[in-house]
């Protein structure tokens, strides 16, 4: 089991350094923009814990590398461990099929709800029996309900004996803060782009250079993040975003081909990707972008920024809104003939 985030290293020593000092902490808050490994590093670390991890922290261990043809590996792999214990949203009873599937990705709940974490510490009661630790991540403490995480904070100010929670945040400020109090906190930074580049080129080994340094841009540190768009030809988005900022678009073609590839509910997610990208795109203008062209590459990435944060809650289509980015980005240029036309 090797990660392909090289850049958690450091977090990796931390852990072995904890459980080979017998000092295990009860509780860790891992924390860091979403998409960039924290919750696969919290199965590492289960994996890890739960196959002798203090054993192996002892001999010397250097990562938390676990042979996946491992019996507890395979195990945790497929959620099947009875030591190990994974606590995320998902689809409400009503609307899981009935043939036992997990349901659409659209069903999922937008809590974790007060009944899923109290069936967890009913599960708590009986102390591990298939291993010396029990290891429980929950993805994310972010989305736990009020009255979830009140419960939760029970068991950390009480934990039981044995075991070590992994809680994954992807906005630990939001958390309450009885709860961060009573976690060894472990924070994560976006990857840079040597890593980036490296986790992309394994995971999407047909993509051209193109498309990689497309994802590289919307992905701005985290994998996960340009992962989600893989599969949404985000070079041709990237493209025309980059053609208006050069051009102005004094005819308004690009924003009108761009605005018509991204309309309908089909496009949703590639809409969403550009709204990414072209946030990146005018941050990148803004902070390279000299003399006369600054205040306007300035107000370009301000105006993104606002489109991009309110799209969601707007009644506008996505081709407007679409159209309302290439206006700010036409902008930049300076040209007269890219000013909006009705």
């Amino acid at each position: 089991m090797t990660s392909p985030y090289r850049s958690h290293a450091e977090q990796e020593r931390a852990l072995i350094d904890a459980l080979a000092s017998g000092r295990m902490p009860h509780a860790w808050l891992l924390a860091g923009p979403e998409g960039i490994g924290k919750a696969g590093f919290a199965r590492r670390a289960a994996t890890f814990l739960i196959a002798d991890g203090d054993w192996r922290a002892e001999q010397g261990a250097d990562s938390l590398s676990i042979d996946p043809d491992d019996q507890v590996a395979r195990l945790v792999a497929n959620e099947a461990h009875p030591e190990f214990l994974w606590l995320k949203r998902e689809v409400p009873e009503a609307k899981r099929p009935k043939d036992g599937s997990a349901g659409k990705d659209e069903d999922i709940a937008r809590n974790i709800t007060i009944g899923q974490v109290r069936s967890l510490l009913n599960r708590l009661r009986v102390r591990p029996g298939n291993a010396r630790w029990r290891a429980v991540v929950i993805d994310s403490i972010d989305d736990l309900e009020r009255s979830a995480a009140n419960a939760l904070l029970k068991t950390l100010e009480e934990p039981p004996a044995q075991t070590v929670f992994f809680l994954v945040s992807h906005q630990p400020g939001r958390l309450l803060p009885t709860i961060r109090s009573r976690c060894r906190l472990l924070r994560f930074s976006p990857l840079d782009d040597v890593a980036m580049r490296s986790v992309l080129q394994s995971r999407l080994s047909d993509a051209d250079s193109e498309e990689i340094e497309a994802l590289l841009r919307v992905g701005r540190g985290s994998p996960g993040r340009a992962l989600l768009f893989g599969a949404l030809r985000l070079a041709e988005i990237d493209a025309r975003l980059r053609a208006i900022a050069d051009s102005g678009d004094p005819d308004n073609r690009l924003r009108v081909e761009l605005a018509k590839s991204l309309s309908g509910t089909a496009e949703r997610r590639r809409f969403e990707a550009m709204l990414a990208q072209a946030t990146a795109l005018s941050a990148n203008l803004a902070r390279t972008a000299e003399g006369e062209r600054l205040p306007r590459a300035l107000a370009a990435r301000d105006r993104i920024v606002d489109v991009a944060a309110l799209a969601a809650s707007w009644s506008e289509d996505p081709a407007t809104v679409t159209f309302v980015v290439g206006n700010a980005l036409a902008a930049i240029s300076g040209d007269a003939r890219s000013a909006p036309r009705r």
